[in-house]
């Protein structure tokens, strides 16, 4: 708790000399060692004199195979100078073309924009009260980039688009420690590195073992979403679903419907392997939901029921008919309902809705109040989202192939829970039972 106070603090009085230190460097750039061959890297907030960053990459020059190095220093008020390194002496960092600039290095000046025009990787720890500007400008020049952040800034109305769309993703380690002008050691909380570029770390699936339970995984009061308090508890079964009681699941095709989980009297199931629903579904192509709503709904709507007078009760035998419901089956919401009792043939002998419309419509797909009632049935309560609630340490494991990241607790400002938010809370942090849970951002795997 400290550590983060420690961040408020710098972000308070815009105290941004904070310096990374080489093993930090080091440990996070040795996952990224393919993407600099020929490549010219700036690092734009970093003077040589002090910089792990210029360290790391001049004493590492040759063995990366860059074709430049570029560092700026800043100045509050004064102009000051650009350091620039071809090669040729790695092991002397003292080694470099000393340029003066016009400004104060400020990285927001035209001659520091120019200089990222002619880069490939921007490599840096920004200040940390302009993260969301600094951050902005490299979007706009369209850079690769490794830079140092806050995690919470996952939530920052400028960033969270980002992440969603995979333009940006946490890199491989945390930094916990910085170092200060005057040699000692600050301490900070929940920091690392934001990069876009791949890394195979981020392509690890997380292994998932525990099954879903509600007792566990309780629904937030204002979020449509279940919470997950820890990263290594995310569910394995808890996907997007469909839920249908034993009868119905009695009359759907195995090879068509997979059951994912079941909780109370509801069977979870999900467009089986390979099917064209499940394709759509896991594309997320438009109208997926409704494709399987529909195909959902004729696989366990009862074909071939019939409305007969009530005077069939006479004929009534328990084993050649069964006795749906009354008053519910018509070929047309406008056709007013009758008294009658509904049956189906349990031999299949009768297969035909009479009716009593004619021409056209009498030969138009028999639509029952039972039917809508069903499709809205499996569009409600009966359906799962599959949509949970994770701490933003779960950035740490995301693999793109394994989850969607699909929002965040509203931060800021409304749409980042894309809809899951419960607005008549009015309250932006997610709650359980009344209680409040610190930041969530919401996923769901990936079928």
């Amino acid at each position: 708790m400290a550590a983060n106070t420690n961040l408020h603090k710098a972000k308070d009085t815009k105290n941004d000399e904070f310096y990374t230190q080489l093993t930090d460097v080091a440990k996070e750039l040795m996952h990224y060692k393919a993407h600099f061959k020929d490549k010219i890297v700036l690092c734009n907030c970093d003077d040589p004199t002090w910089s792990a960053f210029w360290k790391y990459f001049h004493l590492n020059f040759a063995e990366l195979g860059l074709k430049k190095l570029i560092s700026t220093h800043y100045d509050r008020e004064e102009a000051t100078y650009k350091m620039e390194y071809t090669g040729g002496d790695d092991n002397d960092i003292e080694v470099g073309v000393k340029t003066p600039l016009e400004g104060n290095g400020d990285f927001r000046n035209q001659e520091c924009l120019d200089l990222l025009d002619e880069c490939d990787i921007v490599v840096t720890n920004p200040p940390f009260s302009l993260f969301r500007e600094y951050v902005a400008i490299l979007m706009d020049h369209e850079k690769n980039f490794l830079i140092i952040g806050n995690k919470n800034a996952i939530t920052y109305k400028e960033f969270f688009p980002l992440l969603k769309g995979d333009e940006v993703w946490i890199g491989c380690t945390n930094v916990k420690e910085f170092l200060q002008p005057d040699g000692s050691i600050k301490k900070f909380g929940n920091i690392g590195w934001f990069t876009n570029l791949d890394v195979a770390k981020r392509h690890e699936k997380l292994i998932l073992w525990k099954n879903y339970a509600p007792e566990e995984y309780p629904t937030y009061d204002n979020y449509n979403a279940i919470n997950v308090n820890k990263v290594s508890e995310i569910p394995c079964d808890y996907c997007e679903s469909w839920g249908v009681t034993d009868e119905e699941l009695e009359r759907l095709d195995a090879s068509e419907w997979e059951v994912v989980r079941t909780t109370g009297d509801l069977h979870y199931i999900i467009p089986a392997k390979d099917t064209e629903l499940r394709k759509m579904m896991s594309g997320q192509a438009a109208g997926y939901k409704e494709a399987i709503e529909k195909e959902l709904g004729k696989a366990i709507y009862l074909e071939g029921a019939m409305g007969v007078p009530i005077t069939f009760m006479d004929k009534y035998n328990p084993e050649q008919f069964k006795i749906l419901n009354a008053n519910d089956i018509r070929s047309n919401p406008e056709t007013p309902a009758k008294e009658h009792g509904l049956i189906k043939d349990k031999d299949a002998t009768i297969t035909t809705y009479k009716n009593n419309l004619t021409g056209a419509a009498a030969e138009k797909t028999i639509l029952t109040d039972r039917r809508a009632q069903l499709m809205q049935e499996l569009s409600s309560e009966r359906y799962c989202n599959g949509i949970i609630g994770v701490p933003i340490t779960f950035l740490d494991k995301y693999s793109p192939e394994q989850f969607e990241i699909f929002g965040a607790t509203e931060s800021e400002g409304k749409g980042f829970s894309n809809g899951l938010w419960i607005e008549e809370s009015r309250i932006a942090q997610p709650l359980v039972n009344k209680q409040r849970r610190y930041k969530r951002l919401f996923t769901r795997k990936i079928l």
